[in-house]
């Protein structure tokens, strides 16, 4: 399949089901260092199905999913954070799994606005502000390593403000630069303006097309 010196994931002949339904039917798709691939579809088409199946929690019938870097970043839609827990205590430990260094949290919670909340409960939390901290936890890999790290991103702009979708596009746009790689399954155009590829999923069929 090409030069793999910049290969982040490839997936190959996937197929995942949920029940008796297969909603994902031999799927092969690459990412590389600097790529970012929107998934677009309908409503259930399998974009969710298909980003935790990467992740390694769902598991699938056939196929195999190949990582290349030990550390990827992972935002679910469903968020996956337990209430309890403090907002710098969850970004500590993302950014300690992430081989980051935990006295640069404050400026990441600067970044987004968010370095007065760091003491609350994310149960506390607006649903704007827990899909901020949840986007966060995703992208920390890619925040904390100079080497190209994985990100694997479910609806990650539901619920975000207009400036914090704006700060999100750019710091993708940079971090790609930086030789970072996206997969985000989404629906918002302003986060497609800044694809690099765009996988069109349409009843099990794959298409992946080329936009930069």
């Amino acid at each position: 399949m090409g030069d793999d010196s910049k290969l982040l994931m490839r997936v190959e002949n996937l197929t995942v089901s949920r029940g008796s339904q297969k909603v994902i039917q031999d799927v092969n798709i690459e990412l590389k260092a600097g790529e970012i691939m929107i998934l677009n579809g309908e409503n259930g088409c399998g974009k969710s199905t298909l980003i935790e199946a990467m992740a390694n929690i769902l598991p699938y019938e056939k196929g195999t999913v190949i990582h290349t870097k030990p550390v990827f970043g992972l935002s679910l839609q469903q968020n996956g954070i337990h209430g309890d827990e403090l907002v710098h205590e969850r970004l500590t430990y993302s950014m300690m799994i992430a081989n980051g260094n935990p006295s640069e949290m404050d400026k990441i919670l600067t970044h987004w606005n968010l370095l007065h909340r760091k003491e609350d409960r994310f149960a506390h939390l607006s649903f704007g502000l827990k899909r901020k901290i949840s986007v966060i936890q995703g992208l920390m890999p890619s925040y904390c390593s100079k080497d190209s790290r994985l990100c694997l991103l479910d609806e990650p702009t539901e619920g975000l403000d207009k400036n914090s979708v704006k700060l999100f596009a750019n710091d993708l746009i940079d971090l790609a630069s930086k030789g970072h790689g996206f997969i985000i399954a989404t629906h918002d155009p302003r986060i497609s303006e800044v694809a690099t590829k765009i996988c069109n999923i349409d009843e099990k069929i794959i298409e992946i097309e080329n936009v930069k």
